[in-house]
């Protein structure tokens, strides 16, 4: 296990160390008044170096041709006017957002509204120091002060640890801002997170397994020096105050960090620009105190460098367009994370990696502790959006927005598998969006060992294909080193398949993944046996879909080839019409995101939806400057989730010279909406490139979902209906108006929401195996009983149904009128001599004949004594005078025999056969027809050692109605179908039984 030191200031220990002003330098506070926020596009490096010499205030991270934002005084205008083709003045007095900045609101409580306004870092009642001290001491148990280190001109960089152990082992997170000094909004984010987790522990469950498993070191302000200049003396001062050798000052302490420090791409060696890295990596002391810190702290997981502004969520790498080795574990913990600050105001950040999505920086600090310290390492960049005239200086009523919409996601950070699990559990080939009925499903598991080791063996899944049903344990199978294999039988079109694992750490804990499983999150897939095109639009004619810009329905033009750039095609993939951007030509520079949106489509009841759609894209890289690449992106937003879903996103430069297939899976915001809308997106370009491109050309679009068109009766999906799922459909019968059991929707044939007689009509009617028994074509079956008293009399009755050694069961079929034939069959033993023939001759050969002379005691009736008995009314009278008795216990009938008389020990259902059934056999038969005899049937049927008595299931002959044939068969199981169900034997005849005010 990971030991780590911790550096505590116990209790409130607070160290001020005076600001040095600006005089020391010789230099007065610095005014904006009259200085105007303009936006100035240039074309040259000439252009770029003339701007720089100007001294206006470049507020852009990356500097480069193109589009800038600069700050200007009036005679510096009038310069930047001369150099850029364009000019556009986004506010005419920055003076005036920084007054209204500072403004203090009306507080009630210093402590209480500490977020209606922006504070200095030191300075007694009010600054961030005194607010991160008072925390302390209203939470002593849970926060203390932590001294990661001290600034260049000795100021300490003070941060809060919050905890529910004084001293532990759990896992860390570093989230600290003021990186920048003119970032003002980052400097809250900490504090605000601090108070939610110290005033929400008490009360708030999550909260409080958040603050007692995952140490946090929240540090406010991280380049302190510049953070109190900009107070001091310069608003929009974004260094350290390192004394550059040629007079200038700053170094940007994240261009300082080692990894990938030293590029000019992303970086600068000139000591006057915003990004200049220093003269080594970690030359600053602010740099190596954070750096040391982690270094102390190898428990760390997870960092947050928090800056503004442009709404963006940043990733590694940053000094290289590659994409980071765990690039997936960034995306699925990063578009979570977008969707949780979308999802309190609404906002729209973009999420990537540092790169591609917004610049080059070297040596920024998320890339060095990815890749020094394996630290999941993000950036964020907080409001407001990109192009908003406030940039750096936010309005102080933006605090709490801001960091409301922030907190659900620097929590999940928090709570992420890779900052908590001790084994994380990973899955190299994806897991089963989509299984196919009747396939065996293969997951691979990867356990990656974080801090604890695996106990080896103990890898498990847990999976059920039903919510009512229990879990199955089943173990992984090692195949190699970390990789493991889990296996799901397969199952059919119902099932809803659910599944989680867990496996045991070396410190005895089970570690279970997701973590809340299984009463709480596990993960799901869907049974698709196929896909169906649901939506289909090939551009023929034009649908009408919203067009911005230039983006418009109609052929193409073949326009613009360019050197690095295939020309537009002249027709579409099918057809000559497409939707394209732009049909006539490249797409301009410096180009904002420009869409074409479609109508809404509807998604009810769809699952795994995809889009396909053929392409013709041409997007350019920025091969000479090391700008940004130009941007290409679908996005997908649904009535209930407002945000659009950036679905796929171009990854440098696509140039197609034939049309493309395209297949994105958009389930994630699709599944189940009722209105989806689509938006294919071009832009934003840069200017920094001297590239061309044509842009986006699309035809035949089509959303497909998944589909489970699964046979009705084929439970194990081999495409047959058979023995195998006859033997799964007897455990589904319920009857009728009975609830579904879990997987037995297959056998629902007529879709009421039961398993009932008409199902096994059904049934019957598809099967397809072997042997198909005559009375298959007797499945048909009527409704119930409307009278469930005379239904319970209209019954079988037995003597002794538990099926003892001699006992003779003796079943009557009541009828209702005097001279109906009333008998139907004996159910009782095989004769102990064997087999006879008709005449009642011993053949001395094994025989179930349970008809044979032991019934009566003269062997005038050893053949089959039809007639023996009739009903009259509520009679039972035997024919000639005949005497009938049972062997074992001497039972005489006599004429007349009542019903009541033969109740001995109990009336009994015929086809009762066994009770419940257990892991030793059956109990005796309770008083009805149920599914356990049921499945003594089949036990019977197979010829299984464990099966009741055959002939006590002997019903029927070879079609309902006739007598006994002595083997169990699908004659006799309607009837105990018929039995469950509260039906009579012969549904033909309505008055076949007893009256109502028989005993």
């Amino acid at each position: 296990m990971l030991r780590k030191a911790v550096r505590l200031i116990p209790g409130v220990l607070i160290c001020s160390v005076m600001g040095i002003p600006a005089s020391a330098w010789g230099e007065q506070p610095r005014s904006y008044e009259d200085h105007k926020l303009v936006r100035v596009e240039l074309q040259t490096q000439e252009d770029l170096d003339t701007l720089e010499k100007t001294g206006a205030i470049i507020l852009n991270c990356h500097i480069g041709v193109g589009p800038l934002d600069v700050v200007v005084s009036p005679q510096q205008l009038i310069e930047v006017s001369q150099i850029g083709r364009k000019v556009s003045v986004l506010h005419d007095n920055i003076q005036e957002l920084i007054d209204r900045e500072r403004k203090p609101r009306l507080r009630a409580d210093v402590f209480d509204d500490f977020f209606l306004d922006y504070h200095p870092y030191d300075g007694g009642e009010g600054s961030i120091i005194w607010y991160m001290s008072e925390l302390v001491s209203r939470y002593p148990d849970l926060a203390s002060m932590v001294n990661v280190g001290q600034t260049l001109l000795g100021r300490p960089i003070w941060g809060l640890r919050i905890n529910g152990d004084a001293i532990s082992d759990e896992p860390a997170v570093v989230y600290f801002g003021g990186q920048h000094a003119r970032e003002w909004i980052t400097t809250t984010v900490p504090t605000y997170l601090a108070t939610h987790l110290l005033q929400a522990y008490s009360w708030q469950q999550t909260t409080k397994d958040l603050v007692d498993n995952v140490e946090f070191f929240l540090i406010p302000v991280f380049n302190v020096d510049g953070y109190e200049r900009t107070w001091d003396f310069d608003r929009l001062w974004r260094k350290n105050l390192r004394q550059n050798s040629d007079g200038t000052l700053g170094v940007d302490l994240n261009r300082n960090w080692g990894t990938g420090w030293g590029l000019d791409i992303g970086s600068s060696s000139d000591p006057s620009s915003e990004i200049y890295r220093g003269t080594a990596k970690f030359s600053e002391p602010e740099t190596q105190a954070l750096r040391d810190f982690f270094i102390d702290h190898p428990n760390v997981r997870a960092q947050l460098d928090i800056h503004s502004y442009s709404q963006l969520i940043l990733w590694p790498w940053g000094y290289k367009p590659d994409l980071p080795l765990h690039q997936d574990i960034y995306e699925e913990v990063g578009t979570a994370m977008q969707q949780l600050i979308h999802g309190v105001h609404g906002q729209t950040y973009t999420a990537g990696p540092g790169y591609t999505t917004i610049y080059p920086v070297s040596g920024g600090s998320l890339d060095w502790t990815y890749a020094a310290r394996n630290i999941l390492s993000y950036a964020f960049e907080c409001r407001p959006p990109e192009a908003n005239p406030a940039g750096f200086v936010l309005p102080p009523d933006q605090i709490i927005p801001n960091n409301q919409e922030l907190l659900p996601a620097i929590r999940h950070l928090a709570n992420s598998d890779w900052v908590r699990a001790p084994i994380r559990f990973a899955f190299p080939e994806g897991q089963p969006q989509v299984i196919t009925p009747g396939v065996e499903t293969t997951i691979e598991v990867k356990l990656v060992e974080q801090f604890e080791d695996v106990v080896p063996g103990t890898g498990r899944m847990y999976y059920r294909y039903h919510p009512e049903t229990a879990f199955i344990e089943t173990a992984l199978t090692s195949i190699g080193g970390q990789i493991y294999q889990a296996v799901m039988p397969p199952t059919n079109c119902t099932a809803m398949p659910e599944y989680y694992f867990t496996v045991q750490a070396s410190d005895g804990t089970t570690i279970t993944n997701p973590r809340t499983a299984p009463t709480g999150e596990t993960y799901t897939s869907t049974m698709c046996s196929g896909n169906v095109t649901f939506f289909s639009e090939d551009l023929s004619t034009d649908p009408g879909w919203t067009c911005e810009g230039d983006w418009e329905w109609g052929q193409p033009t073949g326009c613009c080839p360019y050197s690095y750039s295939s020309p537009d095609p002249t027709a579409g993939y099918t057809g000559l019409n497409v939707y394209g951007y732009n049909l006539d030509g490249w797409y301009p520079k410096a180009l904002p995101e420009t869409n074409l949106t479609s109508h809404a489509i509807d998604c009810t009841g769809r699952s795994g939806v995809h889009l396909t759609f053929w392409r013709w894209l041409g997007v350019r890289g920025d091969f000479l400057y090391g700008g940004p690449d130009d941007q290409a992106a679908i996005r997908v937003k649904t009535s209930s989730t407002p945000a659009w879903t950036t679905v796929w996103h171009n990854r440098g430069a696509v140039y197609d010279d034939d049309w493309e297939f395209q297949d994105i899976d958009i389930s994630t915001p699709a599944d189940g909406q009722p209105e989806v809308l689509l938006r294919w997106v071009m832009g934003e370009s840069n200017y920094y490139t001297l590239s061309q491109a044509c842009g986006w050309n699309i035809d035949d679009i089509e959303l497909y979902s998944a589909t489970c068109d699964g046979i009705t009766g084929d439970c194990n999906a081999d495409g047959d209906v058979d023995e195998t799922d006859f033997a799964e459909f007897l455990p589904c019968y319920s009857g009728f108006d009975a609830p579904l059991a879990p997987l037995c929707a297959i056998f629902d044939f007529d879709e009421d929401g039961d398993v009932d007689c008409i199902d096994w009509g059904g049934f019957c009617q598809v099967w397809t195996g072997s042997g198909d028994p005559p009375e298959f074509t007797t499945c048909d079956c009527a409704a119930p009983l409307s009278e469930p008293e005379a239904v319970r009399k209209n019954r079988y009755i037995s003597f002794n149904p538990n099926n003892a050694d001699v006992t003779v069961a003796l079943q009557v079929e009541m009828t209702d009128g005097p001279g109906d034939t009333g008998i139907v069959g004996w159910v009782g033993e095989p004769y102990d001599g064997g087999c006879m023939t008709d005449q009642g001759t011993p053949t001395g050969l094994p025989c179930s004949n349970d008809l044979i002379a032991r019934v009566v005691s003269d062997p005038v009736f050893r053949t089959w004594p039809e007639g023996l008995l009739h009903v009259s009314g509520c009679e039972i009278v035997p024919v000639a005078g005949y005497a009938i008795r049972a062997t074992s216990d001497m039972v005489v009938f006599s004429d007349p025999l009542m019903l009541g008389t033969i109740h001995k020990p109990g009336e009994k259902h015929h086809g009762d056969v066994v009770g419940i059934a257990t892991d030793t056999g059956f109990t005796p038969p309770q008083g009805v027809v149920n599914v356990t005899d049921i499945q003594a049937h089949l036990l019977v049927a197979a010829g299984a050692p464990n099966a009741p008595h055959r002939t006590w299931t002997d019903v029927h002959g070879l079609g309902i109605g006739s007598p006994p044939n002595f083997i169990a068969n699908v004659s006799d199981l309607q009837q105990l179908l018929f039995g469950n169900e509260g039906r009579t034997y012969l549904e033909s005849n309505p008055e076949n039984r007893v009256p109502a005010d028989c005993p």
